[in-house]
């Protein structure tokens, strides 16, 4: 991937870790204003400019690795979205192209017959040159140290499997609703949405959640 994407992309990311770490305090106009590379290293973890060279050409080698595979097809999908999941049923699902720009997903909805408790599962093939971009984004954030924490819930990276995932979880008085985003073989987004589980909960459903058909064409 060119040079130039690469930075975009990375921009992107950091852009979207600054939000979430929420906004700076003013500054005096005789105060030097921080630098980008500042600011991503203080907001992402990142230690110096080395480590963050080396986590691009990292996500570099995948992201070319990407763009000449050939997405999953519709019934590798659909074979991967469970009937049952957490003790509830599927509702309904849908695979195929996520839109116009031929990016292979995967969407399903599972409930208990009081639909007081809900579970969505999403999956996003990263393969071809759209899909791979959207891939390295998610790649990128789960490289970084960050958390964030409200009075009604948090959201951080944490050690998941073989790698890293972004938990969610916003609790009030009546509900609690929880996300886990991670990557599969280095190329499958995979989301899972719990209202009515706990984050770990949820992250027991994911553990178990059985994937291995996936890369199989």
């Amino acid at each position: 991937m060119k040079r130039t994407s690469i930075l975009i992309i990375l921009g992107l990311t950091m852009g979207s870790l600054l939000s979430c770490s929420g906004g700076s305090k003013e500054t005096k106009a005789e105060d030097s204003e921080p630098s980008i590379i500042d600011k991503v290293s203080e907001t992402a973890g990142v230690k110096n400019l080395s480590s963050l060279e080396d986590k691009v050409k990292d996500m570099e080698k995948v992201i070319e690795e990407l763009k000449s595979q050939t997405p999953v097809s519709n019934e590798v999908l659909k074979a991967v979205l469970p009937e049952s999941l957490g003790g509830l049923k599927r509702k309904e699902f849908a695979v195929g192209d996520a839109s116009v720009l031929n990016i292979k997903s995967a969407k399903a909805k599972y409930e208990d017959v009081d639909e007081r408790k809900k579970l969505k599962l999403e999956i996003l093939d990263g393969a071809g040159e759209t899909a791979s971009a959207m891939f390295s984004m998610v790649f990128m954030a789960l490289k970084m140290d960050r958390e964030k924490e409200t009075d009604t819930g948090f959201e951080k990276v944490v050690d998941f499997k073989d790698g890293r995932a972004v938990i969610k979880q916003k609790k009030d008085d009546n509900n609690v609703e929880s996300e886990i985003e991670w990557l599969f073989k280095d190329r499958f987004i995979i989301k899972l949405e719990g209202d009515g589980f706990t984050y770990e909960e949820l992250m027991g459903i994911a553990n178990n959640l059985n994937l291995s058909n996936l890369g199989n064409n």
